[in-house]
């Protein structure tokens, strides 16, 4: 399966996040495919990483979807908006962050967030390798808190994507 094969899992008409967005590829497809009720994109979109034109390449691309209250865009580290977050009750959750190792802190608090038997889609660096901060992060996950639902081949970048379902209480 390939990423956006997983993204047709994910409920359709619920609430959604985004957290790593860059381009705004993977918010396009969510909104073609699921027609979420809420979808909100959050993003650092770093100026050093010419995050500034990004951000507002993202803006402009969904300037009807933010007008209309269907896309909220949050320029922030995901971390430092957990609790605002937490008050649109997401029923997924996406987190692409792809190479970077910063995911591995911020999983745990996003998962937390995340609605009862809610989804939750993370990509990155999920191989075999012990020293790997994501891989022991979804297996700690998994031992209990959530089931494997899917997950994708290895594509080019070296990254995996794995569905998971998060076990009700």
């Amino acid at each position: 399966m390939t990423r956006e094969e997983l993204f047709l899992l994910l409920p359709k008409n619920c609430v959604g996040i985004e957290c790593g967005v860059k381009h705004g590829k993977g918010a396009g497809h969510i909104l073609r495919n699921l027609n979420p009720k809420k979808l909100i994109l959050v993003d650092t979109w770093k100026p050093e990483e010419r995050g500034d034109t990004r951000y507002k390449y993202v803006c402009d691309q969904f300037t009807a979807e933010i007008a209309s209250g269907l896309v909220d865009v949050i320029r922030a580290d995901c971390a430092a908006v957990l609790h605002l977050l937490s008050l649109y009750g997401p029923d997924w959750i996406h987190a692409d962050f792809g190479v970077n190792s910063y995911v591995a802190s911020v999983l745990p608090g996003l998962f937390s967030i995340l609605h009862p038997e809610g989804y939750f889609l993370v990509r990155g660096y999920l191989h075999e390798n012990p020293a790997n901060k994501i891989a022991v992060v979804i297996d700690r996950l998994l031992d209990g808190y959530a089931t494997e639902v899917a997950r994708s081949e290895k594509p080019v970048d070296d990254t995996v994507a794995i569905l998971l379902r998060k076990n009700r209480w």
